[in-house]
Protein backbone atom coordinates (compact mmCIF):
# COMPACT_ATOMS: atom_id res chain seq x y z
CA UNK A 1 0.00 0.00 0.00
CA UNK A 2 1.38 3.36 -0.97
CA UNK A 3 2.20 5.84 2.00
CA UNK A 4 -0.43 8.69 2.08
CA UNK A 5 0.37 12.18 2.42
CA UNK A 6 -0.29 13.68 6.00
CA UNK A 7 -0.01 17.21 7.13
CA UNK A 8 -0.83 18.69 10.32
CA UNK A 9 -1.83 22.87 10.57
CA UNK A 10 -1.89 25.01 13.54
CA UNK A 11 -4.24 28.02 13.50
CA UNK A 12 -5.29 29.92 16.51
CA UNK A 13 -4.96 27.88 19.66
CA UNK A 14 -2.69 26.64 22.10
CA UNK A 15 -1.03 23.73 20.05
CA UNK A 16 -2.43 21.52 22.84
CA UNK A 17 -3.94 19.04 19.99
CA UNK A 18 -0.70 18.88 18.35
CA UNK A 19 0.88 18.23 21.77
CA UNK A 20 -1.68 15.25 22.11
CA UNK A 21 -0.47 13.86 18.79
CA UNK A 22 3.66 13.66 20.18
CA UNK A 23 2.04 11.87 23.56
CA UNK A 24 1.42 8.89 21.45
CA UNK A 25 5.43 8.20 22.20
CA UNK A 26 6.43 5.16 19.87
CA UNK A 27 3.21 4.91 18.24
CA UNK A 28 3.87 7.70 16.08
CA UNK A 29 6.38 5.17 14.25
CA UNK A 30 3.08 3.09 13.75
CA UNK A 31 1.64 6.76 11.89
CA UNK A 32 4.95 6.86 9.70
CA UNK A 33 4.87 3.50 8.69
CA UNK A 34 1.19 4.54 6.91
CA UNK A 35 1.93 8.20 6.59
CA UNK A 36 4.44 10.76 5.06
CA UNK A 37 4.61 13.74 7.61
CA UNK A 38 4.77 16.57 4.82
CA UNK A 39 4.08 19.08 6.86
CA UNK A 40 3.67 20.25 10.35
CA UNK A 41 5.09 22.38 13.12
CA UNK A 42 6.94 19.61 14.10
CA UNK A 43 8.99 18.80 10.96
CA UNK A 44 8.92 22.60 10.47
CA UNK A 45 7.45 22.19 6.77
CA UNK A 46 7.45 25.67 4.99
CA UNK A 47 4.77 25.12 1.93
CA UNK A 48 2.02 22.72 1.97
CA UNK A 49 2.02 20.37 -0.95
CA UNK A 50 -0.88 18.74 -2.26
CA UNK A 51 -1.68 15.82 0.57
CA UNK A 52 -4.21 13.11 1.12
CA UNK A 53 -4.85 13.71 4.78
CA UNK A 54 -4.83 17.59 6.47
CA UNK A 55 -5.81 17.51 10.12
CA UNK A 56 -6.21 21.22 11.10
CA UNK A 57 -6.08 22.35 14.78
CA UNK A 58 -7.03 25.57 16.28
CA UNK A 59 -9.73 28.37 15.38
CA UNK A 60 -9.78 31.08 12.26
CA UNK A 61 -8.57 33.82 13.92
CA UNK A 62 -7.75 36.50 11.45
CA UNK A 63 -8.04 36.94 7.55
CA UNK A 64 -4.47 34.79 7.28
CA UNK A 65 -6.22 31.93 9.00
CA UNK A 66 -9.22 32.31 6.59
CA UNK A 67 -7.05 32.53 3.70
CA UNK A 68 -5.27 29.68 4.69
CA UNK A 69 -7.78 27.30 5.47
CA UNK A 70 -8.89 27.83 2.01
CA UNK A 71 -5.48 27.04 0.57
CA UNK A 72 -5.57 23.36 2.98
CA UNK A 73 -8.87 22.83 1.39
CA UNK A 74 -7.90 22.96 -2.17
CA UNK A 75 -4.78 21.19 -1.43
CA UNK A 76 -6.04 17.80 1.01
CA UNK A 77 -8.21 15.24 -0.42
CA UNK A 78 -9.37 14.95 3.01
CA UNK A 79 -9.57 17.82 5.92
CA UNK A 80 -10.19 16.78 9.27
CA UNK A 81 -11.07 19.26 12.09
CA UNK A 82 -9.12 18.58 15.47
CA UNK A 83 -10.08 19.12 18.77
CA UNK A 84 -12.72 22.20 19.95
CA UNK A 85 -10.98 25.01 18.71
CA UNK A 86 -11.13 23.87 14.92
CA UNK A 87 -14.62 22.77 15.87
CA UNK A 88 -16.50 25.45 17.76
CA UNK A 89 -13.96 28.65 17.71
CA UNK A 90 -13.16 28.03 21.76
CA UNK A 91 -12.12 31.10 23.47
CA UNK A 92 -9.88 32.12 20.49
CA UNK A 93 -12.04 32.45 18.07
CA UNK A 94 -14.56 34.44 20.50
CA UNK A 95 -13.32 37.95 19.57
CA UNK A 96 -14.38 37.05 15.76
CA UNK A 97 -17.80 38.22 16.74
CA UNK A 98 -16.40 41.87 17.57
CA UNK A 99 -14.57 44.25 15.70
CA UNK A 100 -11.13 44.01 16.40
CA UNK A 101 -10.32 47.63 17.67
CA UNK A 102 -13.06 47.58 20.14
CA UNK A 103 -11.59 43.96 21.45
CA UNK A 104 -7.90 45.84 21.73
CA UNK A 105 -8.92 48.89 23.33
CA UNK A 106 -11.00 46.91 25.75
CA UNK A 107 -8.86 44.59 26.71
CA UNK A 108 -5.31 46.37 26.78
CA UNK A 109 -6.31 50.10 26.43
CA UNK A 110 -9.60 50.63 28.93
CA UNK A 111 -9.25 47.12 31.19
CA UNK A 112 -9.89 47.88 34.32
CA UNK A 113 -6.71 46.62 35.59
CA UNK A 114 -5.04 48.90 33.76
CA UNK A 115 -5.13 51.12 36.51
CA UNK A 116 -1.84 53.39 36.81
CA UNK A 117 -2.38 54.71 40.15
CA UNK A 118 -0.73 51.72 42.07
CA UNK A 119 -4.04 51.35 43.51
CA UNK A 120 -5.51 47.71 42.93
CA UNK A 121 -9.05 48.06 41.03
CA UNK A 122 -12.24 46.87 42.54
CA UNK A 123 -14.60 46.08 39.93
CA UNK A 124 -17.58 43.57 39.58
CA UNK A 125 -15.76 42.02 36.44
CA UNK A 126 -12.14 40.81 38.19
CA UNK A 127 -11.72 37.84 40.23
CA UNK A 128 -11.72 38.60 44.53
CA UNK A 129 -8.49 37.06 45.75
CA UNK A 130 -8.99 36.02 48.98
CA UNK A 131 -6.30 35.42 52.04
CA UNK A 132 -7.35 32.40 53.33
CA UNK A 133 -9.61 30.16 51.82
Amino acid sequence: MKKKKLATIWLGGCSGCHMSLLDIDERILDVVKLADIVKSPVVDGKTLPEVDIAIVEGAITSDEHHREIIHIRKQAKILIALGDCAVMTNVSGMRNYFNLQDVINTSYVNAVSNDDSGVVPDNPCLLKLNDKV
